[in-house]
């Protein structure tokens, strides 16, 4: 039931200060160096944002897959899950898979 929830506890807290941070300085960087309407620049803002978090939510989502994937115990936790991905497919292919599609959704 709970398997996959380490890696999101651990993760979620850092990706979401990420997010939140990078919005808000994007916000105050387009204000002072713009002039773009203010519906236009929360939108860049958030855009921004959501590559920034994401950066942090894909490897958290690729190890909570996984682990949820198989029947029995995978990492011994969410560290070893990160490492383990890392070794078997490095930064692209293994941490990041899946970084442009959900950038694209």
């Amino acid at each position: 039931l709970f398997k996959g929830f380490g890696s999101v506890a651990l993760l979620s807290p850092v990706a979401h200060g990420l997010y939140f941070g990078s919005y808000e300085w994007a916000k105050r960087a387009l204000k002072h160096k713009t002039s773009m309407k203010e519906s236009s620049m929360h939108a860049v803002a958030g855009f921004w944002a959501n590559g920034v978090g994401a950066l942090i939510w894909t490897p958290m989502d690729v190890v909570k897959q996984k682990e949820q994937a198989l029947i029995g115990k995978l990492y011994r936790g969410p560290l070893d899950g990160l490492i383990a991905v890392y070794k078997e497919g490095g930064i692209t292919r293994g941490l990041m898979r899946g970084y442009w599609s959900g950038m694209a959704t």
